[in-house]
């Protein structure tokens, strides 16, 4: 079931049947295909034409084009789940009559047909520009083209019946409504995050210690859901005094156009003029003031003022995604503690600093976010769609799905 969180995705997922629309048809009677009964949710008929939409809209978030549907092995399994999806849709607007959330009051319909109304005359202007701008076409012409594009337009957007599309608003508000009360309703707390998070630790710890080859083309294929490093990780904190952002991007498109030779020698220029203020603070750094006030006063890394990179700095490895010399003097670095000499880069100067020994498993503070964003998702994944069953166990419903591949879309 796809629950568009906002109506406005209707318009994107309508549009699509645009692009359908010009598969060539098989030879049937369009409007009576169209009316055709698909499946019956506790009385209601849902038709053909319905069916249409929600194909197209699963089909454009699959990725898929009809053609491809149509060479899919699954092509029929994946016609199955837009009727089910349609299904799922009318058991849904009917609990939220039944809830009372629906808003077909004539405000709201006049407040939707304003705002259709200025994206449709938005859109005629862009049309117009767009014509304006074709100098193929010749220019007594540019309005009937822009007007003919533009009821193209309304029509793929099902706004060329106005009552039809505010219908359709009004369904989708309820729906989302009833989506947005159920979604309240799910909760995940740090503590099941903890939880969670020392589960899956136990377990890489355990794949590590069976099969330490296969960890690391995992960990690599799935880091975001790793939780253990493997050997050779050091937690590095970057003190950057940084070069003047004009200089940095004009180093970029020097080494984009190929001359690698021009932006070494701006690079050296410029890092001349920043080096008595990088050394000094070497200096500093290596005479023991606290690492993290200087990075906080003379810092030039956005990265260093968010957490978790913060508190515990950049997690680095061979093949990491920091650039070359940062990573060579990061894992150069031997000792917790050590600081590195002046590494040049096209950013600037960095001193960098060797905070702790980045194997084994990840601070929870550094994945907490994460596992928190993804189960929470997951959580509330199950809760829609246990409900979406105990709406179906709670009805009737007839699913006619011979009737699917009568037609093309």
């Amino acid at each position: 079931m796809i629950v568009w969180k906002k109506w406005a995705a209707v318009v994107l997922c309508i549009a699509i049947v645009c692009a359908l629309g010009a598969c060539s048809m098989v030879e049937v009677d369009e409007e009576r295909d169209k009316d055709q009964t698909v499946a019956v949710v506790d009385g209601v008929e849902l038709k053909k034409e319905n069916y249409y939409i929600a194909l197209s809209s699963m089909l454009y978030n699959y990725g898929m084009s009809v053609e491809q549907l149509e060479e899919s092995d699954y092509a029929d399994e994946y016609r199955a789940t837009a009727l089910s999806n349609l299904v799922s849709d009318e058991l849904l607007y009917q609990k939220a009559e039944e809830l009372g959330i629906v808003d077909d009051s004539e405000e709201k319909r006049a407040e939707i047909k304003k705002t259709a109304q200025e994206q449709l005359y938005s859109m005629l202007e862009y049309y117009r520009e767009q014509v304006a701008a074709d100098e193929s076409i010749a220019e007594e012409d540019k309005e009937t083209e822009a007007l003919k594009k533009w009821g193209k337009y309304r029509e793929d957007v099902s706004m060329d019946d106005m009552e039809a599309y505010i219908d359709s608003q009004v369904r989708a508000n309820a729906i989302n409504e009833l989506y947005d009360q159920l979604m309240a309703e799910v909760d995940y707390t740090e503590e099941q995050a903890l939880e969670y998070y020392d589960q899956q630790v136990d377990a890489q710890r355990q794949f590590i210690e069976e099969d330490p080859e296969q960890y690391m083309p995992m960990y690599e294929a799935f880091g975001n859901t790793v939780y253990v490093n493997p050997a050779g990780y050091k937690y590095v904190k970057n003190l950057l005094i940084a070069l003047p952002d004009e200089v940095q991007s004009e180093i970029s498109t020097l080494r984009g156009d190929g001359d690698d030779e021009a932006a070494n020698a701006l690079r050296d220029e410029e890092l001349a003029k920043i080096y008595d203020e990088a050394n000094g603070l070497l200096e500093r750094a290596r005479g023991g003031e606290d690492f993290d006030a200087l990075i906080e006063e003379y810092g030039d890394d956005p990265g260093m003022e968010a957490e978790p990179a913060k508190t515990y700095g950049y997690l680095v490895r061979e093949g990491s995604e920091y650039v070359a010399e940062f990573e060579e003097a990061s894992l150069a670095l031997e000792n917790e503690g050590d600081i590195s000499d002046l590494v040049a880069t096209d950013f600037g100067y960095h001193i960098i600093k060797y905070q702790t020994d980045g194997e084994g498993p990840k601070p929870f503070e550094t994945v907490k976010d994460e596992i928190m964003e993804t189960q929470l998702n997951n959580a509330k994944s199950s809760h829609y769609y246990e409900y979406i069953e105990e709406l179906k166990e709670g009805s009737t419903i007839k699913e006619y799905k011979n009737r699917l591949t009568n037609h093309e879309i």
